[in-house]
């Protein structure tokens, strides 16, 4: 699991570098996107929507991690994988939003808060080897 994290992470410090690169480089769309006006709602939805991935974390996490009797320790563990990727992956999306904006609006400061946020959101769903152990001994303990 450490390995998928990290892997996310580094996703994230990739983005930045592409950002960079997509400021610096020749405009995409050399008289803009579209209207200012529809650039600024493209970067609220944007930003809602990674706003809102903090309680989808807790809920997706919650949901897939959700204790049965009759679970064995193995599929525990494939459980754990599957929200560690489902968290990750929604953590993630945040700096795709701000990448996105970079190509739309050219604006650094969109990445470098979205991709911030998407970095926090993965260090707090970073798995802790101490809760993982107690969650997947409790299917041998029934």
């Amino acid at each position: 699991m450490i390995v998928i994290y990290a892997a996310l992470m580094a996703a994230v410090v990739a983005y930045a570098a592409l950002a960079v690169l997509l400021q610096a480089a020749r405009p995409v769309f050399p008289e803009g996107p579209g209207s200012a006006e529809s650039l600024r709602l493209v970067r609220a939805i944007l930003y809602a929507a990674a706003v809102l991935h903090l309680p989808a974390i807790f809920l997706a996490r919650r949901l897939i991690l959700r204790k049965k009797p009759e679970d064995t320790e193995t599929q525990r563990i494939g459980r754990m994988m599957g929200a560690t990727i489902v968290v990750g992956a929604l953590a993630e999306s945040a700096a795709i939003y701000g990448l996105l904006l970079v190509i739309l609006g050219r604006d650094l400061r969109d990445f470098y808060i979205l991709g911030g946020y998407a970095l926090v959101l993965l260090a707090a769903g970073f798995p802790r080897f101490r809760n993982l152990e107690e969650w997947v001994q409790g299917a041998r303990k029934g």
